[in-house]
């Protein structure tokens, strides 16, 4: 590896990691709820007041489509 070569590994790897810092771990981001009917897939209806909590069970898809 070159010096250019790792600095855009850096700088990919920091992008990556803005990235993954800005995912939200609550109901709305992950794959088990059904926001229009505030329902999770695992769980059952979910208080207001979890939603935007999460929980262990929380899982996430980054397929942007």
């Amino acid at each position: 590896m070159n010096r250019t070569e790792l600095k855009e590994q850096i700088r990919h790897t920091d992008s990556h990691l803005k990235y993954l810092i800005s995912i939200k771990t609550n109901c709305n981001h992950c794959v088990k709820f059904i926001e229009n009917a505030r329902v999770c897939e695992k769980f059952g209806k979910v208080p207001d007041e979890f939603i935007l909590q999460g929980c262990g069970e929380w899982e996430y898809n980054d397929i942007p489509f």
